[in-house]
């Protein structure tokens, strides 16, 4: 299923998150807090043919990750290796901004 957010949508997405920072740290950080202000928690998500619950966004050496659930426990897995299940929502929008930030950055 393919979805109907463009290349636009993502960095109009990073320009508001990133707005007045200075340098790559600042942007991590505040990329950081915007997601987990703006995520509906919990969402799902496939990871490694797995369907997990994304319950929150924390960082981890000045990198953004997804805690999820599996199994009662509690894990930090990195934004870029996994995929929204739904991908009409805001949430999914949000995860895609991200990798294709990151994947301009790094």
């Amino acid at each position: 299923m393919k979805n109907n957010f463009e290349k636009e949508d993502f960095e109009a997405i990073i320009s508001k998150a990133t707005v007045d920072c200075y340098g790559l740290y600042e942007e991590l950080s505040c990329i950081s807090i915007y997601l987990q202000d703006e995520l509906n928690f919990p969402f799902k998500i496939n990871l490694l043919g797995l369907t997990l619950d994304v319950i929150a966004v924390t960082e981890q050496q000045n990198l953004p990750k997804l805690v999820v659930l599996r199994e009662g426990a509690k894990y930090s897995i990195d934004i870029t290796d996994c995929e929204v299940v739904d991908r009409k929502t805001r949430n999914h929008l949000l995860v895609e901004s991200y990798k294709h930030w990151f994947s301009l950055i790094f």
